[in-house]
């Protein structure tokens, strides 16, 4: 008795490969290209020595309200009167 063997190949053409490779590639470095040239913000405050990249200005109406917040005063205890 023979037997008749089917081989089944999962071979992908080797210009196949080359063809998703070169586009994988090219979705990569497009990626990347596009976060290496995006425009950084930086701001430099403290004569310099706090250097602040990619933060927004604080809004004067933020500025403003924390400011009442915190407009307090301090006292001392002078005595108890009975």
């Amino acid at each position: 008795m023979s037997y008749a063997v089917r081989i089944v190949s999962n071979h992908v053409p080797e210009s196949t490969v080359k063809q998703n490779f070169i586009l994988t590639s090219g979705v990569a470095l497009l990626i990347f290209s596009a976060s290496v040239f995006a425009e950084v913000t930086t701001t430099e405050t403290n004569n310099g020595n706090l250097v602040m990249q990619d933060i927004p200005e604080i809004p004067v109406s933020i500025v403003s309200s924390l400011n009442s917040d915190q407009n307090v005063r301090s006292t001392g205890f002078i005595g108890l009167t009975l």
